[in-house]
């Protein structure tokens, strides 16, 4: 089987078995470079999914997984940007947000957009051609844009594909060296047309993520492990990896005089969890938990998630047909995640004080609203995303594209 190595995610993965439901192989020796980010971890997340099915379904698939900054710009810069990136979302979302607005329609051949695409791009074009690949699969804008570049110049034989982590669109996905976009649904696939993206480069599969939240049912052990009473229903809260879902302490008070019990995942935030465990809950009715890798067990028992609608936890919230309540969102894409999940009737947007108490106290005491809400989950998630995504990459190594011979009229 295959595996992944390293401290952080990073390495090869040789899927050496074809895959129970019997797909036809690729040609043998197939290589897979793919390129995600360490800003929070959804990135990661989804290339695991994705690897996850290249093992299960195909077999003679190399998967190179690597983080885009920490291996081809510097350890350092990757540290800065992760650092100024969780600090701008946290305490300057409004600065973020308008940074967010104002390259939303940047062309990609500004010389802001120019220079961006520059971060590591030669470091990359020297490990591909020492390591050539079929398919490089971009997870995030930055090496979508580096990979664009080189397919251009002539510096990238293999495909290019991206992966869009949101329900939204932004300017610095769209690359015209690009082959292949896979989307998490029409809204996303439309806003590429507009730009002048061809509707042939354009694939409709869901936002991957792991199978094991695509797996149906709880462990019967989990209420226990987790402290959990079998009586009350479970109330999630996850602000994000870093904890930039201001009002976490809010919510948790708001909570305290209604008979739920609280779960709430603090990531790598340490100073939000000992503050959390320092405070305690009034009602003792609570669990606080720092970083975990077990979150598709906390939504298999959970009734509500609040959170600040980062797109791969609201994805695996739908997929687990967990209900949402979207709380401080981070201004900019996770404004178009929300509006896209309440259009669906999964989430509901709580904007200020008063409509995240009315809201916890409708969602404490209606069971019915919640029944109503995971039925609607259940109708609209897309469990094969991950494989369906997986193998139209694989299609895409087989047969790409020539870079030089479309239009872009973005």
């Amino acid at each position: 089987m295959g595996t992944l190595d390293g401290a952080n995610g990073v390495g090869t993965a040789v899927v050496a078995r074809k895959g129970a439901m019997g797909r036809e192989a690729p040609p043998e020796a197939m290589r897979v470079l793919v390129l995600t980010a360490s800003y929070g971890s959804g990135h990661q997340s989804c290339a695991t999914a994705l690897a996850e099915c290249w093992e299960r379904d195909f077999a003679g698939v190399h998967v190179d997984l690597q983080d885009y900054y920490r291996a081809f710009a510097s350890r350092l810069l990757a540290r800065a940007s992760t650092f100024a990136y969780a600090q701008s979302i946290k305490r300057a979302p409004l600065l973020y947000g308008s940074f967010y607005r104002l390259t939303e329609s940047i062309r990609w051949d500004h010389r802001l957009q120019r220079n961006l695409n520059r971060v590591g791009q030669e470091p990359l074009a020297r490990y591909v051609a020492a390591q050539p690949a079929d398919v490089v699969v971009s997870l995030h804008p930055g090496p979508a844009g580096a990979c664009s570049g080189l397919r251009l110049a002539g510096r990238l034989p293999a495909a290019a594909a991206t992966v869009i982590t949101d329900y939204a669109i932004h300017s610095q996905w769209i690359h015209p060296g690009t082959d292949l976009y896979l989307v998490g649904c029409e809204r996303v696939a439309d806003g590429l047309l507009a730009r002048g993206v061809e509707p042939e480069r354009i694939r409709i599969t869901g936002i991957p993520v792991r199978r094991r939240f695509v797996n149906d049912g709880v462990l019967p052990d989990c209420r226990v492990r987790y402290g959990v009473p079998a009586d009350r229903p479970v109330f999630l809260i996850m602000p994000g990896a870093y904890g930039a879902m201001a009002g976490t302490r809010e919510v948790m008070r708001l909570l305290a005089d209604l008979p739920v019990h609280v779960v709430t995942v603090c990531g790598h935030d340490r100073r939000l969890k000992a503050r959390l465990e320092r405070e305690g809950c009034p009602s003792g009715a609570c669990t606080v938990l720092g970083w975990s890798d077990a979150v598709h067990e906390l939504m298999g028992i959970a009734d509500l998630i609040i959170t600040k609608a980062g797109g791969i936890t609201v994805t695996e919230a739908v997929t687990k047909e967990v209900p949402i309540l979207v709380y401080r969102s981070i201004p900019g894409q996770e404004e178009q995640n929300t509006e896209y999940l309440a259009d669906l009737g999964v989430a509901v947007h709580a904007r200020d004080h008063g409509e995240l108490r009315t809201w916890l106290r409708r969602f404490a005491t209606e069971p019915a609203l919640l029944a109503e809400m995971r039925a609607r989950a259940r109708a609209a998630r897309r469990p094969e995303a991950a494989c369906d995504a997986a193998r139209a990459i694989i299609e895409l190594a087989t047969t790409p594209v020539e870079a030089a011979a479309r239009t872009f009229i973005h």
